[in-house]
C-alpha cells in the first residue's frame, strides 16, 4: 500500500471511530438516569385533604332509634386527593358520592347521586370539629330545599351523621340523625 492511500485509510478509520465514540456517549447518555432530586410532596398531602380521613372505612348505619339503616363503605382515591362513599340502604337504595377539597377555594365539595337519579351536591368544610357541608336542591314540587350534612367523629370510632333540610321560604325543616359504626361494634 502507498504511503497516501494508508494515510487516507487511516483518516476514515479515525472518522469512523470517533463517530461510533460519539454515538456511544449519545446512547449512554440517554439511558443514564437523570441526577436524583429530593422528590416533590404529593398535590394532596396537606393536612386540608386528610380533614374527611375519620370518615374512611366499612360502616354499618343505625337510625336513632337503633334499626339499621343500611350499610356505606368510604374509600379514599387518586392518591389521597378524594374520598367515595358506596351507600346500600336497608330498604334497597343505593349511592355513590364523590368527595374532595379544592385547594382554590379552600372547600371541600361533595357530588351524590342515587338509584332513582337524585343529586345532591354540597360544599362546606371543616366547623367546631365535625364536617359541615351543604347546598341547595329543587324539590319535586319545584321548591329550593337547603340541605346541611354533618359529620362528627366520636371517640368511640362512631361518626354521628346530623342531616336537616328546610325548605329556603320556610323555617328551619326536621333532622335526621344516624350513627356511623364499624360492622363489629354495637351501637350505644
Amino acid at each position: 500500500m502507498t504511503r497516501p492511500l494508508l494515510h487516507a485509510a487511516r483518516s476514515v478509520a479515525a472518522l469512523i471511530l470517533t463517530a461510533a465514540l460519539a454515538q456511544a456517549e449519545d446512547v449512554a447518555a440517554q439511558s443514564s438516569p437523570a441526577p436524583t432530586s429530593t422528590p416533590k410532596p404529593k398535590d394532596c398531602a396537606t393536612a386540608e385533604y386528610r380533614q374527611f380521613d375519620f370518615w374512611l372505612g366499612t360502616w354499618e348505619v343505625h337510625l336513632p332509634d337503633g334499626s339499621l339503616a343500611g350499610h356505606n363503605t368510604i374509600e379514599a382515591i387518586l392518591d389521597g386527593c378524594a374520598v367515595t362513599e358506596h351507600w346500600t340502604g336497608a330498604r334497597g337504595g343505593r349511592g355513590t358520592s364523590l368527595n374532595f377539597y379544592d385547594g382554590v377555594t379552600k372547600r371541600w365539595s361533595q357530588t351524590w347521586i342515587d338509584n332513582h337519579g337524585s343529586p345532591l351536591r354540597l360544599e362546606g368544610g371543616v366547623r367546631d370539629g365535625a364536617m359541615v357541608l351543604e347546598g341547595d336542591q329543587t324539590d319535586a314540587a319545584g321548591q329550593t330545599v337547603r340541605n346541611r350534612v354533618t359529620w362528627k367523629p366520636r371517640a368511640d370510632r362512631h361518626v354521628r351523621q346530623l342531616w336537616s333540610r328546610r325548605r329556603t321560604a320556610a323555617p328551619r325543616g326536621p333532622s335526621s340523625s344516624t350513627a356511623t359504626t364499624p360492622p363489629s361494634q354495637p351501637l350505644e
